[in-house]
């Protein structure tokens, strides 16, 4: 019983020392800092693995740009659908005042997702 409590807590240690993920945040759009927000579906593995994209490159740009995921078919998805068109695998992207400015379409490597960011907030 004592191994199974001490695998449990540094299974617990090791979850909490994990990057944090991607916010659902989707209020963080025209709060001051750049948003980029990608539209996934988890039925569509395209739309996952640009999510996935985004995710490994996240901690590179924290400083500069915010994350958010959001599943186009949750409340969020659907609220946002109704006033700009998404679909899975796109990924747009808002200055700080919320304005979009650029659309990343699917399938993309983590390299381009990169350079995109790079490109359209002149880091």
């Amino acid at each position: 019983m004592a191994y199974l409590l001490v695998g449990v807590g540094l299974i617990m240690v090791a979850w909490t020392m994990l990057p944090p993920g991607l916010s659902t945040k989707v209020s963080l759009i025209g709060q001051g800092k750049p948003v980029i927000a990608i539209f996934y579906s988890s039925h569509d593995s395209i739309s996952v693995n640009l999510k996935d994209g985004f995710k490994q490159l996240r901690e590179e740009y924290l400083e500069t740009v915010e994350f958010v995921k959001i599943n186009v078919r949750s409340p969020n998805g659907i609220n946002f659908n109704q006033h700009t068109p998404i679909k899975a695998g796109m990924a747009l992207y808002f200055n700080g005042a919320g304005e979009q400015i650029y659309i990343l379409h699917a399938p993309q490597e983590v390299a381009a997702i990169s350079e995109s960011i790079k490109h359209n907030f002149d880091i």
